[in-house]
């Protein structure tokens, strides 16, 4: 696929620059990140890594790193092409560089433009620059609601339409996607891997002065097993109780009000799923505000994530208990034991203050009081439960070019 979308790049850049002169854009971003936690039995792995600071190292250097650059090529006044190439902290625990973005626009009128190819997944308020770490206000994107969607972008199109409305612009985009993805497990040497197919979105934003609002609903259908679970699908599939296939969806609606001297920003997020190992609802939200004096910005944020459903299997208790006979009690162990760590309810109460210290370049640090309330839905949890409050100190040098 990744090959299909770079002949796409590139036969629309031959095509370009055939018939007209290209203009070319080279642009960047990066993060230098220090994290330390107080507590040393797990790692806070931020949004979907497989170590953090905690149990691997309390003082962590490297997981919050991240450095990217960006080629933008406008062949003519209707084709133009994006090509992104991201090396962060990925989930088999190397910085192996991937290839973000790779699409090409084709504007169809001055209100409407169609893309294809690999594109950022839309689904939050930030997701256009969720990787940017410039681009916002605090250290990182709150965990308990930037962690229930395991990917950063997909395969496939979308239209977009934008519209002066009153004092201010309407936009409405629909999409087709499908994504390959990742979950990172600390407990077992290999990631999860999954697949999201047939995802239908449609998305509406509106712009009036310092205030954006947006929402957003997409649906698809969802074939995920963690890694652990794989050695005993066979067992799993003989008894009852997984389901591979299912049908899942997700829904956010946020705002941002920023007049300048001061700014509040919040979402609201559900994701929903029938499937027979992953938590069916998940609700997060947060609130963040902070105050700008010159070059300084003090802000506060609280978010938080409640995981709805049971986190046992009826079958896997039965195994346990030895309804099925003796040997599949340690079979049931192991499977109630990653349900078990589908609680991820938890909450954060978080103390910032950014400092640009030049253009292009800003400064922050970030106090996280971290209270899952089990397992937690930021931790790597490689000795069971967390059951107990986390502090995290955190300093990030973000930057463009």
């Amino acid at each position: 696929m990744i090959k299909q979308l770079m002949w796409m790049v590139v036969m629309a850049a031959a095509l370009g620059i055939a018939h007209a002169d290209p203009e070319f854009q080279f642009s960047g971003f990066g993060t230098l990140g220090i994290v330390h936690s107080n507590n040393d039995k797990e790692d806070y792995a931020s949004t979907n890594k497989p170590y953090g600071a905690g149990f691997t190292n309390q003082t962590d250097f490297t997981a919050d790193n991240i450095a990217a650059v960006q080629l933008d090529a406008k062949l003519n006044d209707t084709v133009s092409s994006t090509l992104q190439v991201v090396s962060e902290l990925n989930q088999e625990g190397n910085f192996r560089p991937r290839i973000e973005w790779a699409n090409i626009k084709l504007n169809i009128n001055k209100n409407t433009f169609l893309r294809l190819g690999r594109l950022g997944s839309p689904v939050y308020m930030v997701s256009d620059y969720r990787l940017v770490g410039y681009a916002s206000t605090w250290v990182r994107n709150p965990v308990e609601v930037y962690n229930l969607i395991a990917f950063s972008h997909g395969e496939g199109g979308d239209i977009n339409y934008r519209q002066s409305l009153g004092q201010g612009f309407l936009a409405l985009q629909g999409g087709l996607y499908n994504a390959k993805f990742q979950v990172a497990d600390g407990r077992f040497p290999v990631p999860n891997e999954g697949n999201l197919n047939k995802v239908k979105l449609l998305n509406m934003s509106y712009e009036q002065g310092a205030f954006t609002g947006r929402i957003m609903y997409a649906e698809g259908s969802l074939d995920f097993i963690p890694s652990r679970l794989l050695p005993l699908a066979g067992v799993l599939e003989q008894v009852g109780g997984i389901t591979e296939v299912s049908p899942a969806s997700f829904f956010a609606l946020g705002a941002t009000y920023d007049p300048g001297p001061w700014l509040v920003q919040s979402e609201y997020t559900v994701r929903r799923s029938s499937h027979g190992i992953v938590t069916p609802k998940q609700s997060a939200w947060y609130v963040m505000g902070g105050l700008r004096f010159g070059d300084l910005t003090p802000y506060a944020m609280f978010a938080r994530c409640i995981s709805a459903g049971s986190f046992t299997n009826d079958t896997a208790t039965a195994m346990e208990n030895g309804v099925l006979g003796a040997a599949y009690v340690g079979v049931g162990q192991v499977i109630n034991q990653v349900y078990g760590a589908f609680n991820q309810s938890e909450e954060t109460l978080s103390l910032g203050l950014r400092f640009d210290v030049m253009k292009n370049v800003a400064l922050k640090f970030q106090f996280d009081h971290v209270m899952p309330e089990t397992y937690g839905i930021a931790f790597q949890t490689r000795n069971g439960p967390v059951n107990s409050n986390v502090n995290l100190f955190t300093a990030h040098l973000d930057f463009v070019f």
